[in-house]
């Protein structure tokens, strides 16, 4: 008899809760926590930012932790004990080495993104070779990493086509009762947050495999190495070589760009070992192991070059963080080629836990990217400082009266646009706590490296810098049908501007004179030679954060036309302004109007 479809699946669904219980109430809370913030009307608290991302890293954390446990002595309990102390372990680590984006720091972010990508990146591939850590695992790592890919690019496919199909309903359910729970932009995220965070993640853990066994190649798996990768890899290496001889004839520098097909070709190669040694039939080809030392030896010869190009512009630029990872791939790119020339069984998991291993030494420590870096940075800002005489015998930095740089013929070598470069660095990246003590006190201002930098440059004569500049633009939302009730005003006009101290508009009638400039930042209106300064930036600070900030540039902010609506009045008329547009440039610093587009409804007394 049958089992009924609903019984199977609930069935299904408390095995796979059993089975991954940690990764499957992260998913819920991150559903939870992504809804939660769609309602706030300004920046989210950083403790949530925060606790979203370290929810994002457990799911394949906590997936690999128990995938890992299953294959060991240990009853399910104590192995789920186990998974779920380690796993709050990781995590408390991850939290403590990330840094704390409350702080009014320019470098957060850029330290924020990378960690977080290499958390995440560390723990999907865990998954990957978390059976083949214990002493007899019962999977054969190809077909078990094929499983792995297949069924998570089925599960996305899945919810995707579920995702769509749910909206279809809504939608037809809104026009044909009329039934809407919220707006239309809303119900297509929550939505989405919905079914990729729970339904997609339960739908991956129910696939996941207990036990697998060697396989040959699927047909599409035969096409792809053959007829896809397989030329890449010709025409890549051909490129590769022809440029490598070009560069011994003209005797001239490898340029940055070449990274980034060294790299592609890197993968490539890697890729279609991986593929053809998951065959029963091709690990045993002679001939395809003799193609397969001759790719490992061209990884050889064509990496080196990778390796120059950084060189050369470490010895011009020094290191910073993507030289640094183009340096720690290149080894270990180098070291894979090795490993699968010399080695018969070419156990390719291995190279996935060298791969951990060397993503986590970059993570954190002395040896990480961060600190390899700034320490290589700061060193090189020493250096150029001691040339020119200008540390104390306290090591305090002391500027003489009529000091000058010392100027090279090479602007690359020039030491005022090197230390220009080298602060620049330390500002997006790592702040200037390090160098502090080389100034008066009074220079470093503690958690606001914009006033710090600002300060530098004067003290070390190198001017003002230019702060990089993001453009806003806050508009109404032409989507939405919008109606205001208009009365008591006698007059329409259109205000509107692009320049600074410049008129904007003059309007002459017989009764009124009117005209708006932009001046400082501010909207001026001169209404009967009475003047109206308007603090277009504070009207703007003011406007909650909009639920449907556009998804493809967020540069655009979409208000509704009565959130954009200001009203002035004073003892001889009154104003209402209706903004369509207000153009500004913002840094962490500050905030420049350029352009406002305008209608003002104007009424005398």
């Amino acid at each position: 008899m049958k089992q009924c479809p609903l019984s199977t699946g609930c069935k299904k669904l408390k095995q796979v809760f059993l089975r991954f219980p940690q990764s499957i109430l992260a998913a819920i809370a991150i559903s939870v926590i992504c809804l939660f913030v769609m309602d706030f009307e300004k920046e989210p608290p950083a403790y949530l930012i925060k606790t979203l991302f370290t929810l994002i890293i457990s799911v394949p954390l906590f997936l690999g932790l128990n995938i890992f446990f299953e294959k060991t002595k240990y009853k399910k309990t104590k192995a789920l004990l186990f998974s779920t102390l380690i796993g709050m372990a990781l995590l408390s680590i991850f939290l403590l080495l990330t840094p704390n984006i409350s702080l009014n720091t320019s470098f957060q972010e850029k330290h924020i993104a990378i960690q977080f990508f290499l958390a995440t990146l560390m723990s999907v591939l865990f998954v990957f070779c978390a059976p083949f850590l214990t002493k007899k695992p019962n999977h054969n790592f190809h077909s078990y990493s094929r499983q792995i890919i297949i069924r998570f690019i089925f599960s996305a496919i899945s919810t995707a086509i579920l995702f769509v199909g749910v909206l279809i309903a809504y939608f037809t359910l809104a026009e044909l009762l009329n039934i809407k729970f919220f707006s239309e932009e809303n119900t297509i995220l929550r939505t989405w947050i919905l079914l990729f965070s729970i339904f997609n993640t339960i739908f991956f853990l129910i696939s996941i495999p207990q036990k697998t066994e060697k396989e040959n190649l699927t047909n599409i798996e035969t096409i792809l190495s053959n007829y896809v990768i397989l030329p890449l890899i010709i025409i890549y290496f051909s490129i590769l070589i022809s440029y490598l001889i070009k560069i011994f004839i003209t005797n001239t520098l490898p340029q940055s760009w070449i990274a980034l097909p060294i790299i592609g070709y890197s993968i490539l190669v890697l890729s279609f070992q991986a593929i053809k040694m998951s065959s029963i039939e091709d690990k045993n080809n002679k001939n395809l192991l003799l193609f397969s030392k001759i790719l490992n030896i061209s990884l050889i010869i064509t990496v080196p070059m990778l390796f120059w190009s950084v060189w050369e512009r470490i010895k011009q630029y020094g290191i910073t963080e993507p030289r640094y990872y183009l340096i720690i791939l290149g080894i270990w790119i180098i070291g894979s080629a090795i490993y699968l020339a010399i080695n018969k069984e070419r156990n390719l998991q291995y190279l996935i836990i060298s791969f951990i291993a060397l993503t986590l030494i970059s993570y954190a420590g002395p040896l990480s990217s961060f600190s390899i870096s700034k320490n290589n940075q700061i060193n090189r800002l020493e250096k150029i400082l001691q040339k020119n005489s200008l540390f104390d015998e306290n090591n305090k930095i002391q500027i003489p009266a009529n000091f000058e740089y010392v100027e090279e013929n090479d602007l690359q070598i020039n030491d005022k646009l090197q230390i220009n470069e080298i602060l620049n660095y330390l500002y997006y990246g790592h702040g200037f706590e390090n160098i502090k003590n080389w100034f008066p006190d009074e220079v470093y201002v503690k958690d606001n490296d914009q006033k710090t930098w600002n300060n530098i440059l004067a003290y070390l004569k190198l001017g003002n810098f230019e702060e990089e500049l993001t453009p806003i633009f806050y508009t109404i939302d032409e989507a939405a049908n919008q109606f205001q009730k208009i009365e008591n005003y006698q007059y329409l006009f259109r205000v509107y501007g692009d320049e600074i101290e410049k008129e904007s508009i003059i309007k002459n009638t017989e009764e009124i004179k009117i005209s708006s400039i932009i001046k400082n930042n501010n909207l001026i209106l001169q209404i009967q030679n009475q003047e109206i300064k308007i603090d277009v930036l504070n009207f703007i600070n003011n406007l909650p954060t909009p639920k449907n900030i556009n998804e493809i540039n967020n540069h655009f902010q979409e208000y509704t036309q009565e959130a954009l609506s200001l009203n002035l009045e004073n003892e001889k008329f009154k104003i209402k302004l209706n903004f369509h547009n207000i153009n500004t440039q913002k840094s962490p610093s500050k905030t420049v109007l350029n352009s406002i587009d305008a209608t003002a409804f104007l009424s005398l007394k």
